[in-house]
């Protein structure tokens, strides 16, 4: 393991490794896990190009064409209706049926309504990924909206004009009409995506399609999201797994800040399910959601901090020295995504680093004991039985420092508890520093630091092997010694820490970790 000698990122002299499950921003980025959202640069933290389409149903009708009514005239582009089969509102998005009067059959067009049986027909913009923004941000008119905005008719007559039209479903920008964010987001201040309600007749759409995450039946899967809005509101959201396999819904109350939502549920289907959101009702005023950073997981039961792609093992936990790499392939999280480690086979792996006799070291951490009365070969770090030390829990919380080598001749280990058994009560987290001081060639002292106050202890150590430490784990002394101690903090020094220096260290992390 490369050594640090200097300053690092923290500021701290000689600190050549460590981890902080609190410090989200350097150290913690989250358990291993993939985001199943496709292309997920794009659709789950929104960019250009994103594939996510907005949606109204208003003028759906069973993919059948209906009547307008009548005609009455056409003057300077303006249709008149002498009869009204069927309301229309701006923003719609028709297609007629037959050719005529300057309108093409399968052409899509805005309705901009003028009263109950006048209206004018305008080019539609079917702009997808919200990026094209205003024509003129004070009046907050979207500029896929422009040929409405600025009045710019379709040339229309009367002869011919057709009175029978489809209002295709799923056609964009009618009532919803999304705007692409760069900054502002939960995370990071990253970009997100704005939907706003544009009127406030005939809403039946949303926000859905072109983005399918594909699960498989029996999956156990995670759907989070963040969002808010500028008014109090529920929102609703549904993944549809199609050909009546049921999928998952939920309704959200969006506040004026940024909240994360988060929904588990077992797939019903192997399939690429559809995901929408939309308002649970209308409202009485005009009003925008803001959805942010979405994921899909599987079979962790509870959403992890977000990732565009996929964190790997390497990439969860961050030394915060830059110097290292940490490796949790063989490490285990609990439902709220921290480490943990159950005494069977869990353990983070670190590069090694065999610190021998005459080379001084500390050891910090902060964990807390889980199992009441664990007996076992408890370990807290270490993670070699060959000429090197190792620290651990052993006969009824007693904390013990080991010695131990291995070779075809035979086994040598030696130990030294710390009789304090009652210290290190169960499922409340405690601070510890172990600083290791060379003497002489051949030993060492050890002292040990408890949250924070004076020496609790302190011995002197003859080594009959090389190392005063060879450490490769934390969570496991090594073999199978593995512990059943939630570890959140942990750093190692090439120095030996002072008094001063551990007190120092541990008024930083005691309010934190609710130690007195």
């Amino acid at each position: 393991m490369p050594s640090h000698s200097g300053s690092n990122t923290r500021g701290e002299e000689n600190l050549v490794l460590g981890y902080d499950l609190g410090d989200t921003v350097l150290s913690f980025k989250g358990e291993p896990t993939q985001n199943l959202i496709p292309n997920p640069p794009i659709n789950a933290r929104f960019g250009p190009g994103n594939g996510w389409r907005t949606y109204n149903t208003a003028q759906y009708n069973s993919n059948t064409y209906f009547s307008i009514g009548t005609i009455e005239s056409v003057i300077d582009n303006v249709v008149t209706l002498a009869t009204i089969d069927r309301p229309i509102y701006t923003f719609d998005v028709l297609r007629a049926q037959t050719s005529g009067g300057g309108i093409n059959a399968g052409t899509n067009y805005y309705v901009k309504k003028l009263s109950d049986n006048q209206f004018t027909l305008h080019a539609y913009n079917g702009s997808q990924d919200g990026t094209q923004g205003y024509i003129d941000p004070s009046t907050r008119m979207h500029k896929v909206h422009e040929s409405i905005a600025l009045d710019q008719r379709i040339n229309v007559s009367f002869e011919e004009f057709p009175t029978v039209w489809w209002g295709p479903p799923h056609t964009a920008n009618m009532c919803y009409v999304k705007e692409l964010r760069y900054s502002g987001g939960p995370n990071d201040n990253s970009s997100f995506m704005r939907i706003h309600q544009t009127r406030l007749q005939a809403l039946n759409g949303g926000m859905a399609y072109g983005v399918y995450p594909s699960v498989t039946q029996g999956d156990i899967v995670t759907f989070s999201f963040w969002a808010k809005s500028n008014v109090v509101r529920n929102f609703s959201w549904s993944a549809y797994f199609g050909g009546g396999f049921q999928g998952a819904s939920g309704t959200i109350q969006a506040t004026k800040e940024w909240q994360r939502f988060e929904y588990t549920w077992t797939a019903s289907n192997t399939f690429g399910f559809y995901i929408y959101f939309w308002p649970s009702s209308p409202g009485s005023l005009p009003y925008f959601v803001d959805l942010a950073d979405l994921q899909v997981e599987i079979n962790k039961g509870h959403a992890t901090p977000f990732t565009l792609t996929e964190r790997t093992a390497e990439e969860s936990l961050i030394d915060i020295t830059g110097n290292n790499v940490i490796d949790v392939t063989n490490a285990a999280f609990d439902s709220e995504g921290l480490l943990t480690f159950d005494g069977t086979d869990d353990s983070v792996s670190v590069p090694r680093k065999q610190y021998g006799i005459n080379e001084p070291w500390t050891t910090e951490l902060v964990f807390k004991p889980t199992v009441e009365g664990d007996n076992s070969w408890n370990g807290l770090f270490g993670g070699s039985l060959t000429q090197g030390g190792y620290w651990m829990f052993h006969s009824v919380g007693n904390l013990t420092y080991y010695e131990g080598h291995s070779t075809a001749t035979g086994t040598k280990i030696t130990y030294r508890p710390w009789t304090k058994s009652n210290t290190f009560t169960t499922n409340n987290y405690h601070h510890l520093a172990i600083c290791y001081t060379p003497t002489s060639s051949t030993t060492g002292k050890f002292d040990l630091y408890y949250n924070g106050g004076e020496k609790v202890d302190s011995f002197n150590w003859t080594f009959d092997w090389s190392y005063s430490l060879d450490m490769r784990t934390i969570g496991n002394a090594g073999g199978d010694r593995h512990g059943t101690n939630d570890i959140h903090y942990f750093k190692q020094y090439s120095k030996t820490l002072t008094a001063d220096e551990v007190a120092q260290n541990f008024r930083s992390v005691k309010s934190r970790f609710n130690i007195s």
